[in-house]
C-alpha cells in the first residue's frame, strides 16, 4: 500500500483530511534574476510564473509585490517574492535564513540521478553542499543566493513500508516526546524497517 492509500485509509477512518499536495512554499529575495539564474540556470527548476501586484498595507501604504514561481514536477511551486519600494519587508526573514538555516529550510524530494546532477551542478557553480545520510532518507544540503537553505532528498526505495510504520507509530512517538523520552526514535524505526537504497 503506498503512502498517499495509507494516509486515505486512516483519512477515513479518523475523518481527518490532509491536503493533496503543497500548493507552494513562499519566500524572499533581494534580486528576481540573481535568483532566478540559481534556481532555473543552475538547479533546473523553471520559472511558470511571475507577476507584479501592489496593495494598500495600513502603514506602510503602496506596496509593490513581485512574485516569481518556480514549478516542481507534482505542479507545486516554490514562490519568491521582492518589494522593491519596501526593502525593509525583507530584511527579517532573510536574516532568518542565515542565522537559522538548521531550522527554516525547504526539502524537496528528488531522485538519486537528479541528486547525482545537483552535485555537479553546484559544483561548477561553485556552490558548497552538504552530504547527510540520515538511515532514512539520504539528503544534501546547499544554499540558495537569498541565504534559504535547500535539501534534496533522496527517499529510499521501500519508502512505502517506511511511510505506513511512520503512519502507525506517530501518534506512539509523539506522546512519549511530550512525556519527555527524548531517545532517537528513528533508530527504533531502524531496528523494525530497513531503508534501502540503490548502490
Amino acid at each position: 500500500m503506498s503512502t498517499a492509500a495509507t494516509m486515505e485509509l486512516n483519512a477515513a477512518e479518523t475523518g481527518s483530511v490532509a491536503p493533496t499536495r503543497l500548493h507552494h512554499f513562499n519566500y524572499v529575495c533581494r534580486d528576481h534574476e540573481e535568483t532566478r539564474t540559481f534556481y532555473e540556470d543552475v538547479l533546473g527548476i523553471p520559472l511558470v510564473s511571475f507577476f507584479c501586484e501592489v496593495e494598500q498595507v495600513p502603514g506602510l501604504g503602496e506596496v509593490v509585490l513581485g512574485h516569481a514561481f518556480y514549478g516542481l514536477a507534482d505542479g507545486s511551486q516554490i514562490a519568491i517574492m521582492n518589494f522593491p519600494n519596501h526593502p525593509d519587508m525583507r530584511e527579517p526573514a532573510l536574516e532568518a535564513a542565515r542565522t537559522l538555516p538548521n531550522t527554516i529550510h525547504l526539502a524537496v524530494n528528488v531522485t538519486a540521478k537528479v541528486q547525482e546532477r545537483a552535485r555537479e551542478k553546484l559544483t561548477d557553480a561553485g556552490v558548497e553542499f552538504m552530504e547527510v545520510d540520515h538511515g532514512v532518507v539520504r539528503s544534501i544540503y546547499f544554499r540558495d543566493p537569498n541565504g534559504i537553505t535547500i535539501e534534496y532528498t533522496v527517499d529510499p526505495t521501500n519508502v512505502a513500508e517506511l511511510s505506513e510504520y511512520a503512519l502507525r507509530t506517530a501518534h506512539e512517538n509523539m506522546r512519549a516526546y511530550l512525556a519527555g523520552d527524548h531517545s532517537e526514535q528513528k533508530h527504533k524505526m531502524a531496528k523494525t524497517v530497513t531503508a534501502r537504497f540503490d548502490s
